[in-house]
C-alpha cells in the first residue's frame, strides 16, 4: 500500500506538471460531457475504487492507465466526478447493508415463529417459546441457530426476541380471554334456559342450594366453569336479567307515552273541532255527577246523569275510547284545556258584540234571538260603514292571535271594500265559527238579563219606599208613575211594559199584606192563608237585614204578617 500511494503521488505530480503525455492510442472520444462523466465513473467502479478514497488513493488503483481516465480533460472535472462517484457508492453500500440486515432479521423472525408454533420437526422435538419464556432462556435456545448468528448486532437480536415474546404474551392473553368469554357466554345461555323454565330465580343469592341445583343439571356448559368463577358469573347473569327487565319496562313506558301523546293530539283536535262548530254543546258538563251521602238533605244542585253530560255524546267515539283506555283522566284534562281556550274566544266575541250593539244603539232583551240581532247589526253597519272602524281593529287583533290562512291573506284594498260592504259580522264568524259567536251572543243576553233583574229590583225598592201605605192599594199606574217618574230607578228601566209588570206584582203583594193585617187584627189569623196563593208566598218585599232607615218598623210588621200567613197555610193543609 505504501508503494501504491508513493506511485500514485508521483503520477499525480506528473499529471499536474503535464509530464505525462497523451497518445492517440489512449484517448477515447465522447459526444457529450455527460457521456464522458459516466464513462469516468464506470471506470472508477470497474477499478473498485472505495467510496472513502481520496484522489491520491484513487490514483493508486491504476485509474491513470485506463483509457477512460482522459475522458475528462481537466483535473477539476475528474475530482468532481470522483466525489459524485463516492456519494453514489456510499449510498449503494448502505442500501446493500440494510437489505442484508433486513434479510437476516427476517430469517431470525422466521426461526422465532418456528420455535413458538412447532413442537416436532423431522421426528425430533424442538424447544418451544411462549409468552412466559424469559429473555435469557430464549437466547440459550436460539444461540446455536444460523439465523441467530446472522444478526450481527446483539442489541438488535435481544430487541427482536423481546418483541416476539411480548407479542406471544398478548396473543396468549387474548386467546385465554376469548376462550373464557366463550365459556361464560355458553354458561349464561344455560342459566337463561333454567331461568325461563323457572328452575332458578334471580332473587336468590349464590349459595350452596343454588350451586347444588346447577350441579344437578349436569349441563356441560355450566360444569366447564371453575367453581371460583361461578359466583361472579351468577352475579353477571342476575345483573343482565335485571337490566333487560329495566330496558323492557322503559321501552314499554316510552311506547305508552308515544301512544298517549298521539291519542291526546287526535282527541284534542277532534273535540275542539266538534265544540267550535257546535256539534257538541259547551254548556254540558263533561262527566256525570252523583250526590254523595254527605250531601243528603242539602240543596247541592241537580244530579247529573250520563245522558246530561258530554260523555253521553262521545262515549261511542273511537278516539275517546282509545284515549280513555290509556289514561282515564286524559279526556277530562283535554276537555278542560279546550274549554279554557274556547272561553277566551267566547269572551272576545262577547266584547266585540257589545261594541257592535253599542254602536248600533240596540238593547238586548231576555227573548232576543241571535239571527234577528245579526240581521239588524248587518243592516246597520252596511248603512254606516264608518262606525265599524274601531270594532274592526279589535277583530283584526283577534285574528293576529292565530296563523293566517291563504283565504284570509287579503290586501288593504280588499279589507276596505269589505268594510264598506258591512262584512264585519262575517269576518267575526269566519274567525271564530258560528257556534262560538252564538255562545258570545248568549253571554251578552245573560248579562242583559242580569242587568234587567237588578233594575227591576231597584225599581221595586223605589215602589217600596214611596208607595207602601194601605190606602195605596189599588192605585192606578198613571198616578204612581207621576209620583216617581223623575226618580233614577224609574228612568233606568226604559221599557214601559216592564215597569207596569213590576208595578202590578208589587201592588198584588201590597194587597196581600193589607188583608193579612186585617185578619191578624180580628183574631182570625188561621184563615189568612186562604187568601195567599203559592205565588204570593214566594215574593217578599224586603227583609229586616236588607234595608235600613225610616221604614224599619214597617218592614218588621210585614215580616210578622208573612209568618202568620205561613202558619195559617200549614193549619189549612
Amino acid at each position: 500500500n505504501a508503494q501504491r500511494v508513493k506511485a500514485a503521488a508521483e503520477l499525480e505530480l506528473k499529471t499536474v506538471s503535464g509530464d505525462l503525455k497523451s497518445g492517440t492510442e489512449n484517448e477515447v472520444a465522447f459526444k457529450t460531457h455527460e457521456e464522458a462523466v459516466a464513462a469516468f465513473k464506470q471506470m472508477l467502479s470497474d477499478r473498485k475504487v472505495p467510496a472513502n478514497a481520496s484522489w491520491v488513493e484513487a490514483l493508486g488503483y491504476g485509474i491513470a492507465n485506463d483509457k477512460r481516465f482522459r475522458a475528462l480533460k481537466s483535473l477539476k472535472k475528474r475530482k468532481k466526478a470522483l466525489e459524485e462517484y463516492a456519494s453514489w457508492k456510499k449510498d449503494k453500500e448502505e442500501k446493500e447493508l440494510r437489505e442484508a440486515e433486513e434479510k437476516a432479521e427476517t430469517a431470525f423472525k422466521a426461526i422465532l415463529v418456528a420455535f413458538s408454533s412447532v413442537n416436532q420437526t423431522s421426528g425430533s422435538e424442538m424447544p418451544k417459546l411462549n409468552g412466559r419464556t424469559r429473555l435469557g432462556e430464549a437466547i440459550s435456545l436460539l444461540e446455536n441457530e444460523e439465523a441467530y448468528k446472522g444478526v450481527n448486532d446483539s442489541r438488535t437480536r435481544e430487541k427482536l426476541i423481546k418483541n416476539h415474546l411480548d407479542d406471544l404474551f398478548e396473543n396468549e392473553k387474548k386467546e385465554r380471554l376469548e376462550r373464557e368469554r366463550h365459556l361464560n357466554k355458553q354458561a349464561i345461555s344455560a342459566l337463561d334456559e333454567l331461568y325461563k323454565a323457572e328452575k332458578i330465580s334471580i332473587d336468590t343469592g349464590f349459595g350452596s342450594t343454588l350451586k347444588q341445583i346447577l350441579v344437578e343439571t349436569k349441563d356441560e356448559r355450566i360444569l366447564a366453569i371453575e367453581d371460583s368463577a361461578l359466583p361472579d358469573l351468577w352475579k353477571k347473569f342476575v345483573d343482565d336479567v335485571k337490566e333487560k327487565i329495566r330496558r323492557e319496562k322503559a321501552e314499554a313506558e316510552r311506547k305508552r307515552r308515544r301512544e298517549l301523546k298521539e291519542a291526546r293530539d287526535s282527541f284534542y283536535k277532534w273535540l275542539k273541532k266538534q265544540l267550535r262548530e257546535g256539534h257538541l254543546s259547551l254548556d254540558k258538563p263533561f262527566a256525570p255527577e252523583k250526590k254523595s251521602d254527605k250531601d243528603e238533605g242539602k240543596d247541592t244542585g241537580k244530579e247529573i246523569t250520563e245522558a246530561d253530560s258530554l260523555i253521553g255524546d262521545i262515549k261511542d267515539e273511537e278516539l275517546y275510547k282509545r284515549l280513555n283506555a290509556l289514561d282515564e283522566k286524559a279526556p277530562k284534562e283535554e276537555y278542560d284545556y279546550i274549554v279554557k281556550k274556547l272561553d277566551l274566544e267566547v269572551e272576545d266575541c262577547r266584547q266585540t258584540i257589545k261594541k257592535m250593539l253599542k254602536k248600533a244603539k240596540l238593547t238586548l232583551k231576555a227573548d232576543s234571538q241571535f239571527d234577528d240581532i245579526l240581521i239588524k247589526l248587518g243592516e246597520f253597519f252596511k248603512q254606516n260603514p264608518d262606525e265599524a272602524k274601531g270594532i274592526r281593529r279589535s277583530v283584526s287583533a283577534l285574528r293576529d292571535k292565530k296563523p293566517r290562512s291563504k283565504s284570509r291573506d287579503r290586501d288593504k284594498k280588499d279589507r276596505k271594500e269589505e268594510l264598506q260592504n258591512g262584512n264585519i259580522l262575517q269576518d267575526l264568524i269566519e274567525e271564530h265559527t258560528v257556534a262560538i259567536v252564538k255562545a258570545g251572543f248568549t253571554e251578552c243576553v245573560r248579562d242583559a238579563k242580569k242587568r234587567l233583574k237588578k233594575k227591576k229590583k231597584n225599581f221595586e225598592d223605589l215602589l217600596f219606599d214611596t208607595i207602601y201605605k194601605s190606602e195605596h192599594v189599588g192605585m192606578p199606574w198613571e198616578l204612581a208613575k207621576a209620583k216617581i217618574s223623575k226618580e233614577e230607578e224609574f228612568l233606568a228601566l226604559p221599557d214601559e211594559e216592564v215597569r207596569i209588570e213590576v208595578f202590578k206584582g208589587y201592588m198584588k203583594k201590597l194587597k196581600v199584606k193589607k188583608e193579612q193585617k186585617k185578619l191578624v187584627a180580628v183574631g182570625t189569623g188561621k184563615e189568612a192563608d186562604a187568601v195567599m196563593s203559592d205565588e204570593e208566598e214566594d215574593g217578599e218585599i224586603k227583609s229586616e237585614d236588607e234595608e235600613k232607615g225610616d221604614n224599619t218598623k214597617r218592614k218588621r210588621e210585614i215580616e210578622s204578617g208573612d209568618k202568620t200567613s205561613i202558619s195559617s197555610k200549614k193549619v189549612k193543609s
